[in-house]
């Protein structure tokens, strides 16, 4: 296509120099007007190849990277589906911890789990003895509610969920309703659950707040 404009182009300078009969440039003139006629006739013949082949062309790529988006997603769909619940069992629950924040872990290993309970159990002397955990059969969920006004708080794993390669964990962090008798004392909830190891490389977590009513609540 490039080389058909300068062809062009220089056939219009070359007519508007004037090119006469007896010009040096007239057989040369002609051999570039005929080579530009056949050029043409070639372009309009396959005028399919020149333009089709590249719509085409540009086509299948834009539809190849649409398919392959769309089976990723339908892949990353697949794997954080509907899911199965996990049965777990709870290792402790407690009131106080020297946990001040509200922090929660998906423990793998036995040294995470050493060093979970160690800053869990740091206000307590003597330090209790830290619960036997087969890492290589089981993993833990670590949930700490952090500093809280009062008694009647309480942090605890309602579900957990096998997404694939995630583990989506359920919380609930209740609050005593407004006529709970509690105590003044300020407390640290947290939770501490076992269950069977799964291929889930991370956990997230959904929490849900709610108050919950007392006996002597309306």
């Amino acid at each position: 296509m490039l080389t058909m404009l300068i062809c062009i182009a220089l056939i219009g300078y070359l007519r508007k120099n004037g090119v006469d009969e007896n010009s040096r440039w007239k057989p040369f003139l002609d051999q570039l007007e005929r080579k530009m006629e056949q050029f043409k006739r070639g372009l309009a013949k396959n005028r399919w190849k020149t333009i089709v082949l590249p719509f085409a062309l540009v086509f299948f790529v834009i539809t190849s990277m649409t398919a392959c988006k769309v089976q990723k997603t339908a892949e990353a769909s697949k794997d954080r589906g509907v899911g199965t619940q996990i049965v777990f069992s709870v290792v402790e629950s407690g009131s106080y911890a020297g946990v001040e924040d509200a922090k929660t872990a998906y423990i793998q290993s036995a040294e995470e789990w050493e060093a979970w309970w160690m800053q869990t159990k740091s206000n307590y002397k003597p330090m209790p003895a830290l619960p036997n955990v087969d890492f290589s059969k089981h993993s833990v969920i670590a949930c700490h509610m952090g500093n809280q006004r009062s008694g009647g708080f309480k942090v605890e794993v309602q579900k957990i969920i096998n997404q694939g390669n995630v583990l989506e964990v359920h919380v609930l962090h209740a609050s005593p309703g407004p006529n709970c008798i509690a105590s003044m004392a300020i407390t640290q909830p947290y939770q501490f659950v076992k269950f069977d190891k799964v291929a889930a490389t991370k956990a997230e977590f959904k929490v849900v707040k709610k108050a919950v009513p007392c006996s002597n609540d309306e």
